[in-house]
Parts: structure tokens; sequence; C-alpha cells
């Protein structure tokens, strides 16, 4: 699920406080009315937040592997990789980790290393 980015708190806020004050004007001093002003100010503060400290996909490393745990092949392994890559046209493995891709993909999707073309 993707998350919200924070300028649209900051948007639907605002639009949500400049309401709540504008019906409170028309209507007189409704207490209840306010509330929806403190609901706005919320929005904003947390799209303020959101915004301010987000992450940037430039912080993640690249070489870093998104599994926990990653096995490290031994030289029988290689072998076999090599193997199939021969076996199967199409399809490429990756000389780090082995797992399986497509032969249009660049990064491998298990450890994020070049894949060999």
């Amino acid at each position: 699920m993707a998350s919200i980015p924070g300028w649209i708190y900051i948007i639907i806020g605002v639009a949500i406080a400049i309401y709540s004050k504008l019906l409170v004007k028309e209507t007189g001093a409704n207490p209840f009315l306010n509330i929806f002003f403190y609901i706005g100010v919320a929005f904003i503060a947390v799209g303020l937040v959101k915004t301010i400290f987000k992450r940037s996909k430039k912080d993640k490393p690249v070489n870093e592997p998104h599994t926990p745990v990653q096995q490290k092949q031994t030289q029988q392994q290689k072998p076999v990789v090599q193997q199939q890559t021969q076996n199967t046209p199409g399809i490429v493995y990756c000389n780090r980790c082995g797992a399986k891709h497509y032969s249009n993909s660049n990064f491998c999707h298990l450890c994020g290393s070049r894949l060999p073309k």
C-alpha cells in the first residue's frame, strides 16, 4: 500500500481549516465547528512532519542485500548457475546470490547487485 505524501495532508488541512472558519463566520459562533478548524491544523502538522522527515531513496545503499540472511555461493554452486544459463534462453542468474531474472533485468531483486548481460 502506498504512503500518502505530506503535501496532500497539508492541502487537506488548509482546506478543512479555511472551510470551517468560513462556516463559523456565516453561521455564527458555533463552538462545534471550531473542532474542524483544529482537525485541519492537525492535518497541516502531520503533513509538515511527513514532508520534513521523509526518507529519500538515495539514503538506501544499492549493494546491501534486501534479505536479512544472504547465502554465500560455494565453488560447487557456480558451475550449476552457468549450466542453467546455457539451457534456458531469456533467463539470467545473479552471480552473487543465484536468483533467477529475465534477461532484460539490470539489477538483482534479492541482493541488488548488477546482473551479467
